[in-house]
């Protein structure tokens, strides 16, 4: 009897270790939820395949250049994508560029560069001055970052817009400054297009007519 009584409770400790261990495994998530008004969630779909970037801050508020993080979430997982805790800003894609990606019904600048990878492009909060844009190349299958851009150049206007360029897509950046304008604003900048090329594990650039 005493040898049965060591035996079941053997066999509990066993089941409830297994369990543990299941409970930890991030393999399944449960639907993104948005907080708060600085983050986002973008929509992306190619062909029969869907999956979604969440844009989180890693903190409690929505303070002036708050790091957050990207998450790929496909196939019911969760993924944190490694873009250095930068702040970024919700933004629209006015341009011709096809329509990859979307965020709230507007479409977001999001670049298809086969063998399922991607180009994503986003706003960097850089108060006070002026925003910067950056992009990443993301691995769908590997779900990695494979190659991060903190700086192709300040952003001057407002509204945003990719067009599509001989050699991938191009946007008006800021090039040079006014030396009689004496301010840290759009007024002292002139702008310019930069044409930025995504390969399969990093961007080329260069100014542009």
């Amino acid at each position: 009897m005493k040898y049965l009584a060591y035996l079941l409770s053997v066999l509990f400790c066993v089941s409830v270790r297994a369990g543990g261990e299941d409970a930890q495994a991030p393999t399944q998530a449960e639907p993104a939820e948005i907080t708060k008004s600085c983050e986002f969630k973008i929509e992306c779909h190619k062909n029969q395949d869907s999956y979604a970037i969440e844009y989180k801050v890693l903190g409690d508020g929505c303070d002036d250049n708050a790091a957050g993080e990207l998450i790929l979430i496909a196939d019911q997982k969760r993924t944190a994508l490694q873009i250095n805790g930068l702040p970024l800003k919700k933004v629209e894609d006015k341009g011709n560029v096809p329509k990859l990606c979307e965020i709230d019904g507007e479409k977001y600048p999001a670049f298809d560069i086969g063998d399922n990878r991607i180009a994503l492009f986003f706003r960097i909060d850089n108060r006070p001055a002026l925003d910067r844009l950056g992009g990443i190349i993301i691995d769908l299958n590997r779900r990695k970052v494979i190659k991060l851009e903190e700086n192709f150049g300040e952003v001057k206007n407002q509204s945003f817009a990719m067009l599509k360029s001989s050699r991938g897509i191009k946007t008006r950046l800021a090039k040079d400054r006014l030396k009689d304008v004496d301010c840290d604003c759009d007024a002292a900048l002139i702008d310019a297009w930069k044409e930025i090329t995504p390969y399969s594990d990093i961007f080329k650039t260069k100014w542009i007519r």
